[in-house]
């Protein structure tokens, strides 16, 4: 069995599908289905297309015949989405959110720690500079000039 594919308007033809031999021996007036898988190239363009297939055999004295068995149009459409393209579709619609919320999250805490350790580097910072401007003055009397000394009532 082979087949070819042709342009519906001007009858040119357009791609010659792979020949498929079978072997097997047919009596006379015995019938048998045979499957022919083939398939347009990819690059086709959809649209109206005249499909022709034929079938060669031999008879016992090994004459040959040929008969068409299929001579129609056809109108090649697009493939039909299958269902695993369909729940890839379904997990990517419901990841892409999660990972966008998982994100802004992570996101919004590292603003905020970063926010918090600049505070406390800030008042960290400040501490040790009075600590150590203090340091030097420490058993005189210039360090507790700030303070004042509550006096004992006796």
């Amino acid at each position: 069995i082979d087949g070819y594919l042709l342009e519906a308007a001007s009858g040119k033809k357009l791609e010659v599908f792979k020949k498929q031999t079978y072997g097997e021996a047919l009596n006379p007036r015995e019938q048998r289905s045979f499957r022919y898988a083939f398939g347009p190239s990819a690059e086709r363009t959809l649209g109206d297309y005249r499909l022709i297939f034929s079938a060669y055999y031999t008879n016992k004295d090994k004459d040959p015949f040929m008969d068409v068995v299929y001579n129609e149009t056809a109108q090649l459409v697009a493939a039909p989405v299958s269902d695993e393209d369909m729940m890839m579709l379904y997990a990517a619609a419901v990841a892409v959110p999660l990972l966008l919320v998982a994100l802004c999250m992570f996101c919004c805490k590292a603003s905020s720690a970063e926010a918090a350790s600049s505070k406390a580097a800030k008042s960290g910072a400040k501490d040790s500079k009075d600590a150590i401007s203090n340091e030097w003055l420490q058993n005189t009397s210039a360090a507790s000039e700030g303070k004042v000394k509550k006096a004992k009532r006796a």
